[in-house]
């Protein structure tokens, strides 16, 4: 798919800036690879039919939240290779056993809620003063991309300097990883995370079933 090459190829480019001590930019090039696999991964769960084609998740794919919400998804359905017996067990459970952790099943409360139900009504009602986790409300209060920002740009108050990019070695590499994590999503590593695969996937198609028929 295209994103997934456009990704790898961002990728490289944050991997090359690295090596040369430029972190910033190799963090602020790390999101942006980050984003185009999430659209990528997005963009696959519309041709499964998961989520509806319509107006909404076009703009999902080009708004920077919605895109960190669903790497957030994509991050608890990774598989590292010294996971992969034990989540192989997990595939064989029923799908009624899946307990998502709670800073993921508000990523996708937030993502299909918050964002998309909202952008096709300002009166949609979802829950009065719903508390969510906090790492998923920052992510989609647009945490990450203020990181991408600060990491590109110098910020100007009204009387001085609010930013200077600055990022260390660490917090460049760890950008790095979690692209290539994506991007190993994006290529069908989700496959050896198959009840919270298969769980998710439910529970999308549940909460956007009134999109889709709207859209048609």
């Amino acid at each position: 798919m295209a994103c997934v090459s456009n990704g790898q190829r961002i990728l490289d480019d944050a991997g090359y800036l690295e090596e040369y001590g430029r972190m910033p930019s190799a963090r602020a090039l790390a999101i942006l690879a980050q984003e185009e696999f999430a659209k990528a991964y997005l963009l696959r769960l519309v041709d499964e039919d998961v989520v509806p084609y319509c107006d909404e998740v076009m703009r999902a794919c080009r708004d920077h939240s919605c895109k960190h919400l669903i790497g957030l998804v994509m991050l608890h359905l990774f598989t590292p290779d010294e996971e992969l017996i034990e989540r192989g067990k997990h595939a064989r459970e029923s799908l009624d056993a899946v307990l998502l952790p709670k800073h993921v099943s508000d990523a996708l409360n937030i993502f299909c809620h918050e964002k998309l139900h909202r952008w096709r009504s300002k009166n949609w009602f979802w829950v009065d003063n719903m508390e969510y986790d906090r790492i998923a409300k920052r992510i989609g209060d647009g945490s990450l991309d203020r990181t991408k920002q600060d990491s590109l740009y110098v910020g100007i108050g009204n009387h001085c300097v609010t930013n200077i990019p600055r990022c260390s070695p660490e917090d460049a590499r760890s950008a790095i990883q979690t692209a290539k994590v994506l991007k190993e999503v994006a290529n069908g590593n989700d496959a050896f995370a198959f009840s919270e695969k298969e769980h998710i996937k439910a529970v999308l198609k549940l909460m956007l079933n009134e999109l889709g028929k709207q859209t048609g």
